[in-house]
């Protein structure tokens, strides 16, 4: 009878997602000591002037006072961190003082048990044993914290690794807010509930406030087998579709930790979302019988429950490490391009006049799939719009950068020194302020390779770029194409073929035709090179760059009919041509590559 009742009760309690942080303060028993009666009076001023209203205005709680400390709950990371931050910003008063007081603070994010007044759990427990890894007037938040924040807040963290903590039996990777960094913030409000204080508080978030909308969460996948000691595999395709996912810099990826408090509950997507503040959310199933093996995924829109994308995928589990790896980047290489398609949609419902860097940066996207002068000099002007608004968003940089390199390639213009000179700044810039988006790095790059003729510097941006990403098959195409402006024709042919194995975009798939047509040009197989030109999509076929490859080819076989209908054709496209218009600004700059398109150039008879 007390077994059932006890389970009656575990069945009653209150669970829930929260961010908890806890404070510490320095020194307490020592300060106690000196001066009890200071100490007690200069603490609970602290906490009525400056933590319980900073508390309260970012919607936290205080569940506990501990003596030489708190511990408070708040609905999300954010909201918790910005707590933390502007209480230690306020506590840099006081380090003027003879005798000052400091605070350690540790937040995560996790599940808790709600009782009474009370809060208890996992949750609870990592938050405080972090704090012991903060300097004195430091913060330390855990990964699943971190991953929530970072793209809302222009705060750096240091990332302390993977540690072990007091009681826990699983190591934690953390990230530190060191005491000097939190002095440099602009000077926050922390006792004001107003409309005026919380517009202080906001000072602290980048303009592009994008997170939630590119927030996803992948949970764990249901074991439909009948044995249950297959969860392992199902557990183990989640993870690595996680740290697969991660490594797109568009995305924020929620930890397996805090997505995986879903394990084994029905639950509602909607309601998932809501608490986990994401949009997009992940799920599948794994099915085994005997030998052969069925996974399903699908991507969910959490504000709508409208499904993306869905897809299954069968294999044997004699080959279970090679077929969780295929699995893995076909389900990340698929999601990644819906989530942005999703977004792009999103941002065109969007009043002109509400438009952020971010949405200004997806118009652009969706005008540069329309291949013209006009659309790309439109989505140039949005792009230039997105800096303007956030001058440290690296994807408006980069695709800025490369809207002017597509704008001079194409011919559809003649830049002047300045407007180069402003590709190559928006390149360098990505390169000083983001080390980990492939796609804006290979963006970067290409730039530095077409603008400043340094192949070789951008060949190392990008094989940085494709280490960190994998799965971009954007950035294993750049970087084929800019092998061949260096000459390395294999080595760009190995990368097309690696970025024809994921899931391509048709901006990518043309660089992967282009590249295997010039690198086959170059290497001699002219009429590989031709059928390159002629397979290219048809909306690309009257690009320059197309229509040259294909005289190119065709001079070289020696079909001068045909070299004479595919000059004529290139000449009502463009007809501002010239060959000393093309010599100019070509990327194929190798000696051999000069002459050989010289030599073409000329046979075909276009005008000088």
């Amino acid at each position: 009878m007390g077994a059932a009742k006890a389970i009656l009760e575990v069945d009653r309690l209150v669970r829930r997602l929260a961010a908890v942080l806890a404070i510490d303060m320095v020194g307490y028993t020592r300060l106690m000591e000196r001066d009890e009666a200071g100490t007690h009076l200069a603490t609970r001023a602290l906490r009525d002037v400056l933590i319980k209203p900073t508390i309260r205005q970012n919607q936290g709680r205080i569940v506990k006072y501990t003596g030489d400390g708190f511990l408070a709950e708040f609905p999300n990371s954010l909201d918790a961190v910005m707590a933390a931050i502007t209480i230690q910003r306020g506590m840099v008063r006081e380090a003027a003082r003879e005798t000052p007081l400091a605070f350690r603070i540790g937040v995560h994010v996790g599940d808790i048990i709600v009782d009474a007044d009370d809060i208890y759990g996992d949750g609870v427990n990592i938050a405080a044993r972090l704090e012991s890894f903060s300097a004195p007037g430091g913060i330390v938040l855990s990964q699943a914290v971190h991953e929530q924040v970072r793209h809302n807040l222009a705060v750096i963290f240091d990332d302390l690794g993977e540690l072990h903590l007091r009681n826990i039996t699983r190591s934690l990777r953390l990230f530190a807010l060191p005491p000097a960094r939190i002095a440099e913030l602009p000077e926050q409000p922390f006792a004001a509930e107003t409309a005026e204080g919380r517009k202080g508080l906001a000072q602290v978030r980048r303009p592009t406030d994008f997170a939630q909308r590119l927030s996803i969460a992948v949970l764990p996948f249901d074991n439909m087998s009948s044995d249950p000691q297959q969860s392992y595999f199902a557990d183990g395709i989640v993870e690595d579709i996680i740290g697969a996912l991660s490594r797109f810099r568009n995305l924020s990826v929620l930890p397996r930790n805090v997505s995986f408090i879903y394990k084994g509950r029905a639950v509602d997507l909607r309601d998932v979302g809501r608490a986990l503040n994401v949009r997009y959310v992940v799920e599948g199933s794994v099915r085994r019988a005997g030998n052969r093996v069925r996974i399903t995924a699908q991507l969910i829109d959490t504000s709508t429950g409208a499904h993306l994308w869905a897809d299954y995928f069968d294999g044997q589990m004699a080959e279970i490490f090679a077929l969780q790896d295929q699995v893995t980047q076909r389900i990340v290489t698929s999601i990644e391009p819906r989530v942005r398609a999703a977004e792009i949609e999103r941002a065109k419902r969007t009043p002109v006049e509400n438009l952020d860097a971010y949405d200004c940066y997806l118009r652009a996207l969706e005008l540069r799939s329309v291949l013209t002068y006009e659309s790309f000099s439109k989505a140039f002007a949005l792009l230039e719009r997105s800096i303007e608004l956030d001058p440290n968003y690296a994807p408006a940089l980069a695709h800025a950068a490369n809207c002017l390199g597509a704008i001079r390639d194409n011919g559809w213009s003649v830049l002047d020194d300045a407007t180069t000179q402003r590709a190559l700044n928006y390149a360098n810039r990505v390169i000083e302020i983001e080390s980990h988006d492939a796609e804006a790095l290979c963006y970067a790059a290409h730039c530095i390779a077409v603008f400043g003729r340094d192949s070789a510097r951008a060949l190392d941006i990008m094989r940085h770029a494709v280490e960190q990403n994998p799965n971009s098959g954007l950035a294993w195409a750049r970087r084929g194409m800019v092998n061949v402006y260096a000459g390395n024709y294999l080595e760009a042919i190995k990368c097309a073929e690696r970025a024809r194995s994921l899931y391509l975009a048709s901006d990518a798939k043309f660089v992967v035709i282009l590249t295997h047509g010039m690198a086959s040009l170059f290497v001699g197989d002219y009429e590989q090179a031709l059928a390159y030109a002629e397979e290219t999509l048809p909306d690309r076929r009257s690009l320059e760059v197309m229509a040259l490859l294909k005289i190119f080819a065709l001079v070289k076989l020696n079909r001068n009919d045909q070299v004479v209908d595919a000059a004529k054709a290139l000449l009502k496209d463009h007809p501002s041509f010239t060959i000393s218009g093309f010599k100019g600004r070509t990327p194929f700059a190798g000696p051999q590559q000069e002459a050989i398109i010289e030599h073409c150039l000329r046979s075909a008879g276009l005008p000088e």
